[in-house]
């Protein structure tokens, strides 16, 4: 697990399911979250990172959400995860 700071702005704010990539996504990191896991999407071949919000269940995929484990579009990962995560 690693808790990791990361954009709250629309990719992450109106998460409904699926595999957050995207560029609209800032490097302001300013939202802490909790990658607890890691997977590879079954019809798409995506790799993602399965992550832990605190915006309780009713949010995204029952509280939980994937979000892409690239770097193509910033050597701070999408929406800024890797800019400074922490092991826990």
């Amino acid at each position: 697990m690693a808790s990791v700071n990361m954009s709250r702005s629309t990719g992450l704010k109106d998460y409904t399911g699926g595999i957050i990539d995207s560029k609209k996504c800032t490097d302001d990191t300013g939202h802490t979250i909790t990658l607890i896991g890691f997977g590879t999407d079954k019809k798409t071949g995506k790799e993602y990172m399965l992550g832990k919000n605190s915006w309780g269940a009713k949010w995204g995929e029952k509280g939980y959400f994937k979000l892409a484990s690239h770097m193509k579009y910033s050597s701070s990962g999408v929406c800024g995860w890797a800019s400074n995560a922490c092991e826990i």
